[in-house]
C-alpha cells in the first residue's frame, strides 16, 4: 500500500489526545468546510481503521497521530494496534511495525512484550537463561520504564539510553478498551 506524504503543517490544525485516542480540529484549513473547531476529526471505515480528510486528501488516522506525536512520518512503515483494534488510536496502544512479521513479533520492544492472557505488557530481563520478572503493566511505555530502571540499577555499564520524548507524569490506568 502506498501512503500520501503527511502535510508537515497539520499539527497547526489538530490536535491529539494520547489518553482516549481522539483526533480534534483546533483550526479549520478551509472556510467553506462542515468541519468545526473543536469537532472530532475522522470517521470510522468498513476496516475498521479511522481516516480523516484534510486538504482533499485522506488519511489514515494512526499515521496521523504517530506523526503528530513524534514528527515522524513513517513513509512505508506504519504504527501497528498493539492490541488489535484498529480504532484504539490510543498513544500506549500504538507501535511502530515495518510489516505483518514484525508486527507479530512485536520488533523494537525491549525487556517488554504483550501477554495476551493477562492483557498486560509484561516486562522482563533475561541474562544467561535466567528471567527476573519486572512486572505486568497497562502500557508499553511503563513497562519499558520498568526495565530501563531494573538495567540502571544492576548492570549501569550495561543500560541502553532512554529518553522519552516527553516528559512522564503518572499515566492512568486506563485498561485496554473494547469497541
Amino acid at each position: 500500500m502506498t501512503h500520501l506524504p503527511i502535510p508537515g503543517d497539520i499539527g497547526e490544525y489538530l490536535q491529539y489526545d494520547p489518553d482516549t485516542g481522539l483526533v480534534t480540529i483546533v483550526k479549520q484549513w478551509w472556510q467553506k468546510s462542515k468541519l468545526k473547531v473543536g469537532q472530532v476529526w475522522g470517521t470510522w471505515t468498513g476496516d475498521g481503521y479511522f481516516r480523516g480528510g484534510f486538504r482533499w486528501k485522506r488519511y489514515r488516522i494512526h499515521r496521523i497521530i504517530w506523526f503528530l506525536q513524534t514528527g515522524v512520518d513513517l513513509g512505508a512503515h506504519t504504527p501497528d494496534h498493539i492490541n488489535g483494534i484498529r480504532s484504539d488510536n490510543r498513544w500506549c496502544n500504538l507501535r511502530l511495525a515495518k510489516g505483518q512479521h514484525e508486527q507479530q513479533l512485536n520488533v523494537g520492544a525491549l525487556g517488554y512484550y504483550w501477554q495476551k492472557s493477562t492483557k498486560r505488557f509484561q516486562a522482563q530481563f533475561k541474562t544467561d537463561g535466567n528471567v527476573q520478572f519486572l512486572g505486568l503493566h497497562q502500557c508499553p511505555l511503563l513497562a519499558r520504564i520498568a526495565y530501563h530502571d531494573y538495567v540502571s540499577d544492576q548492570y549501569p555499564d550495561f543500560a541502553p539510553p532512554f529518553i522519552p520524548r516527553r516528559p512522564i507524569i503518572g499515566r492512568p490506568d486506563i485498561g485496554i478498551r473494547k469497541m
